[in-house]
């Protein structure tokens, strides 16, 4: 059950009186919601990130749900191979409960690489641009919190990594970024070019004059499935980098995502890796590159805002996406 003093915090927030009726209150409007697969993902795994859940309670619970989703097959292989190399996946929920180990281990991989060995170069002694270099556990509590999130974890079987077999690890997860409506007829210049770059963000459109009231299988279909890489590190030399961005790419195929995205840590060794693999840098001035490609991709554009408001905030790195489709 959830302790008093965090009833105390919480309850006043969401407008709950903190008495034994408002904690009521606020048990059913939350269970109101957890028919909502995402929903109630987020709270059992924010309960047990939070401590209000017990380890056998959270094991009980996620046996349920693994119950309900037996139906439920994702179509594609969970575990792949890479010569000595093996990437296997792991819920974020799992990752909290019965796979808490491996999930551990392939975070401590991330943590090492991105944030401890990078201390002085990017964190200025623990600090970048105001902001402090995040513990492990708060960094571990970022990874898991999304929805749908998977952790990948990567080990080798090779002899020279015997004592120490994980040399890898990613999180990644799906995000869904909204297009411009492509069902209406595009606003021309002057010149005669088609305005797909110009639009104001959180502009309206007068839509007065519509004559078909309904919506376009285009309109409907607006939008891009995006596989983002939220963190992916490697052991020096085991390759499992390569492996792992393998899987990813297997991931996508199986998930039928549009495009891959991240944000690279500012290491020139990194950002050669993720060129060579056929990502291309999108930051600030890129919109409209971003809404052409799309556009060559899709067959609407997309504003690079809708996409990165969907994103966790990254200070400090670089946005790159690598596009799946063919134009």
């Amino acid at each position: 059950e959830i302790t008093r003093e965090i009833a105390a915090e919480i309850l006043p927030n969401r407008g709950f009186a903190n008495t034994k009726e408002g904690f009521a209150e606020w048990t059913s409007a939350v269970r109101s919601f957890m028919r909502f697969p995402t929903v109630a993902e987020t709270w059992r795994k924010s309960q047990i990130l939070l401590g209000t859940l017990g380890e056998k309670e959270a094991i009980r619970i996620y046996r349920q749900s693994v119950g309900r989703d037996k139906g439920r097959e994702l179509g594609r292989e969970v575990v792949s191979q890479h010569g000595k190399l093996v990437v296997r996946e792991i819920s974020s929920y799992a990752a909290l409960v019965s796979d808490k180990k491996d999930a551990d281990a392939a975070i401590d991989v991330l943590y090492k690489r991105i944030y401890e060995e990078n201390r002085e170069e990017l964190w200025e002694g623990g600090n970048v641009r105001g902001h402090k270099m995040p513990s492990r556990y708060a960094v571990r509590r970022k990874y898991l919190e999304m929805p749908g999130a998977t952790v990948l974890h990567c080990t080798s079987t090779s002899s020279e990594h015997a004592a120490d077999p994980v040399v890898g690890g990613a999180v990644v997860f799906e995000v869904q970024a909204d297009g411009l409506d492509v069902s209406r007829t595009p606003q021309v210049g002057e010149s005669g070019e088609r305005l797909l770059f110009n639009t104001e963000e959180g502009s309206t459109v007068d839509e007065s004059d519509d004559e078909s009231g309904e919506e376009t299988e285009a309109s409907q279909t607006s939008h891009i499935s995006v596989g983002y890489i939220d963190a992916l590190a490697a052991t020096p030399g085991s390759r499992a980098g390569s492996a792992l961005l393998d899987h990813i790419q297997l991931m996508a195929a199986g998930e039928r995502w549009d495009l891959l995205a991240l944000h690279s840590i500012r290491v020139e060794k990194t950002l050669r890796f993720w060129e060579k693999q056929g990502f291309h840098y999108f930051g600030p001035g890129k919109d409209a590159a971003f809404r052409l490609s799309c556009l060559q991709n899709f067959g609407f554009a997309v504003p690079i805002a809708s996409l990165e408001r969907l994103l966790p905030p990254r200070p400090g790195c670089l946005f790159y996406v690598k596009f799946l489709s063919q134009g």
